[in-house]
């Protein structure tokens, strides 16, 4: 058993490397205002769906609409991440979906990918999984989730904004690949979702500047 001070020493190490992340992002938008946003930003709404075979990931561009979405293409997810003067919008990204995409940027295989999830939804925080290189993967994002209240999900969002509210029926639990039917329902779900949290992102927009010019005059 871990004396206290061992504790106490991955405790600190948990939080050292998990403030890496918000480290980067924060320089990006350091470097964004430096700027004086000479250089447009691209900002693409995302999400993650993740199977025992099959994993989703759908980018939303918020100026133009259009919609990058990949299948089990782990390079296609890393060519998108690594856009220059990109960021990137989440609902619980910060606690979920930043870790997904790290898994499938550095091995891609939907069982590894998998693995990371199911770790997460059992109750652990994604930079506490025991293969750090995996889960490190960093990129520049926000996450519209720490300005909402605790514990206010994206659903009951959409509802309050009275959106039409999708839940897929296609179970999270099925052990085999995804039918083309299936593949085309979880696509749907979704889009849906980023379009709640492109939404929900317009609707801050008042907030998430004042956190810039705040940033910017210091």
């Amino acid at each position: 058993m871990a004396t206290r001070e061992q504790s106490c020493e991955r405790e600190k190490q948990d939080f050292s490397w998990y403030s890496q992340g918000y480290g980067r992002t924060m320089g990006f938008i350091e470097g964004v205002i430096t700027k004086e946003f000479e250089v447009p930003m691209q900002t693409f709404i995302a999400d993650t769906e993740v199977f025992a075979y099959d994993y989703l990931v759908v980018f939303k561009n918020k100026e133009t609409k259009e919609y990058l979405r990949f299948h089990n293409d782990p390079d296609g997810v890393k060519s998108v991440l690594e856009m220059e003067d990109a960021i990137f919008a989440f609902f619980n990204g910060k606690h979920y979906d930043r870790f997904i995409l790290s898994a499938i940027v550095r091995d891609g295989r939907p069982e590894v990918v998998k693995a990371v999830n199911d770790f997460i939804i059992s109750g652990h925080e994604g930079w506490e999984y025991p293969d750090r290189d995996l889960v490190g993967y960093q990129f520049p994002m926000y996450d519209l989730m720490d300005d909402c209240q605790m514990g206010l999900s994206l659903k009951a969002i959409e509802a309050h904004l009275g959106m039409d509210i999708r839940e897929t029926t296609v179970s999270f639990d099925i052990d085999r690949p995804l039918t083309e039917q299936e593949k085309d329902e979880v696509e749907f779900y979704c889009d849906h979702d980023v379009d709640a949290t492109d939404t929900l992102d317009d609707l801050r927009q008042g907030y998430l500047s004042s956190k810039l010019t705040l940033g910017k005059e210091k």
